[in-house]
């Protein structure tokens, strides 16, 4: 079973419902409610949120969900990237991994490491990093554009001039 039908059944046990008197509570039919805590079927989110407020739960206690912590999340940003080699023959992949001593290192397929002193400076690290490659990828968006709407502009200008011809 999963999290969710699990957390379901024992949540609507928890407040001392029967699946009936859970259907009347949400609108659904006893059947739905039978289904949902079977895994037969599975709800859409609106059925999830009356479901949580019935039983009155958030929806992350009642699907059984855990946020990452933000050294997860760049953790699994970070092992997730793959950049083809120069002479692209290979797909250089990264991979961190956490030390004894606290000390988190990101260490390439070419075995060219990176060390952090802890968690916080590995994440703020990755966090900068992201901004400045947004910031870069915003600045080549904005120039692209600039050159389109100048070549746009000079061929609109150089058409215009046909025109008068």
């Amino acid at each position: 079973m999963s999290d969710f039908t699990d957390n379901l059944k024992r949540l609507r046990e928890k407040n001392g419902l029967t699946r009936k008197e859970l259907a009347e509570k949400t609108g659904f039919s006893q059947s739905s409610i039978t289904y949902y805590e079977t895994g037969k079927s599975m709800p859409t989110v609106t059925a999830l949120c009356a479901i949580a407020s019935a039983l009155g739960v958030s929806l992350d206690e009642l699907t059984g969900y855990t946020p990452l912590s933000e050294y997860e999340l760049y953790k699994n940003m970070v092992e997730q990237i793959a950049i083809p080699t120069e002479d692209k023959k290979a797909i250089k992949t990264y991979t961190v991994e956490e030390c004894e001593d606290g000390k988190i290192k990101i260490i390439p397929s070419d075995d060219l490491e990176c060390t952090f002193n802890n968690k916080d400076e590995f994440c703020s690290t990755i966090k900068n990093t992201l901004h400045r490659t947004k910031y870069l990828m915003d600045l080549i968006q904005y120039k692209a554009l600039d050159e389109l709407f100048i070549n746009r502009a000079s061929l609109q200008f150089f058409d215009d001039d046909l025109l008068k011809e």
